[in-house]
């Protein structure tokens, strides 16, 4: 991931900054910034960020075992003795893997690297990466045991992943007490220090004269300062090693959206369980009923085509409207239809009787069907028989009917004609 804007942030009064894409770095103070995000309509960016090395500390700690990765409760532990802040105050980062028992720690401030988080976070800009800056001011340098970068006010010294920053009246002191550690070398044999500085006077003449008194042998190199420009190539060159942006301070995209799609999602699913168990509910009734309406269609078809009549269900719906249209086309008053006789008949018949036998003459709109009273209901089975002759009657239709009480109940078979039709 490529950064938007890299940042170097000395504070809010002092930030140099670069876009991505561009080559002029831009100074001024953090309200500039934001002025020139907003002219640029800008939303959400992402942000890489430099700190000056005065911020930090810079170590090394001693390991047990052989073990090239370090957890960071370990490096914590191994690091509290040499650090005079409360270890849960700081924020540590280990800048290679362990070597001769040996890592390189850098420790900065937790609650400032927050501060910065969050103050870039109210102008929309995520801290995807963040750096020291001494780092990249004083690359390394393969052939080099010490790389000393100066300026009049400071000095930059480099070894290794070691990283001290000195005034210039303290150096010869410091010195001493770092190449008295240097067991790794010969105490008389001269050591390859490089000496950078922006100009050949002042300081940077004298730093080389001392070291030469110490018997060194001395690279001195005039050259401008480093850019922002050089230290995202620098950065993209050693893959983002040091970046800050880890434990809790890490990006991690898809825990941040979690909050936010996770309950959208429960209710989703949620939804869609309840969608499906109505759906296939309601499914379910509307093919019970469909189910019943076919068997009672089927019946009354046989009824209207002879039982022997075999067809199948989309076939007898047509067959049925055809034969409808056949007997009810040439008729001058209204249409009769089976559907008409049987909502005749379930208006008329008197309560507590049963349908249990039913047949339908088109031409002649006649209907023959039998009305039983079941053995659970008692009364006057004739006078409900009687009832629904009246009834029948009283809608147009000339009703005959025979009545019997059998073993099981009472029986009235019935002939009903509409409008005295013959």
């Amino acid at each position: 991931m490529i950064p938007d804007i890299s940042l170097f942030w000395q504070g809010p009064e002092q930030v140099s900054w670069l876009w991505q894409g561009e080559a002029e770095t831009q100074h001024g103070d953090w309200d500039a910034l934001v002025d020139e995000k907003q002219q640029r309509n800008q939303n959400d960016i992402s942000a890489r960020v430099y700190f000056p090395h005065h911020w930090f500390t810079s170590l090394s700690v001693a390991v047990p075992g052989n073990a090239r990765r370090v957890p960071e409760g370990v490096l914590r532990f191994a690091a509290e003795e040499q650090l005079a802040q409360d270890i849960d105050s700081l924020h540590m980062i280990a800048l290679a893997r362990a070597e001769g028992g040996q890592v390189p720690v850098l420790v900065l401030d937790r609650e400032r690297l927050s501060l910065v988080q969050a103050t870039l976070a109210e102008a929309n800009m995520q801290m995807v990466q963040a750096f020291d800056a001494g780092w990249f001011q004083v690359p390394a340098d393969a052939r080099a045991d010490l790389i000393v970068d100066c300026d009049e006010q400071s000095l930059l010294c480099r070894s290794g992943w070691v990283l001290h920053q000195v005034h210039p009246s303290g150096f010869s002191q410091w010195y001493d007490f770092w190449r008295s550690n240097q067991a790794a070398k010969e105490q008389d044999q001269p050591l390859q220090v490089k000496l950078v500085s922006r100009d050949a006077n002042g300081t940077a003449r004298q730093l080389k004269t001392v070291l030469e008194t110490h018997g060194e042998e001395v690279e001195w190199q005039v050259t401008a300062h480093t850019t922002l420009s050089d230290w995202n190539n620098l950065c993209r060159q050693t893959r983002a090693a040091g970046n800050l942006m880890t434990g809790p301070f890490s990006i991690r995209k898809s825990r941040s959206n979690l909050g936010l799609w996770l309950p959208g999602a429960v209710a989703a699913s949620l939804a869609v369980v309840i969608w499906s168990g109505v759906t296939w509910t309601e499914t379910r009734r509307m093919e019970q009923q469909a189910e019943a309406t076919w068997r009672a269609s089927e019946q009354v078809f046989r009824q209207i085509f002879g039982p022997e009549k075999r067809i199948q269900r989309p076939l007898m719906v047509r067959e049925v409207d055809n034969a409808l249209v056949a007997q009810n086309q040439n008729q001058d008053g209204p249409r009769a239809s089976v559907l008409e006789a049987l909502t005749a008949l379930s208006n008329s018949h008197a309560e507590g009787l049963l349908l249990e036998d039913f047949r339908y003459q088109l031409n002649r709109q006649e209907m023959l069907f039998t009305l039983k009273q079941a053995p659970e209901n008692e009364g006057d089975a004739f006078g409900r028989f009687e009832q629904t002759k009246v009834q029948l009657e009283s809608v147009g239709y000339e009703v005959e009917y025979s009545a019997s009480a059998e073993r099981d109940s009472a029986r009235g078979r019935y002939r009903a004609v509409k409008g005295g039709a013959s």
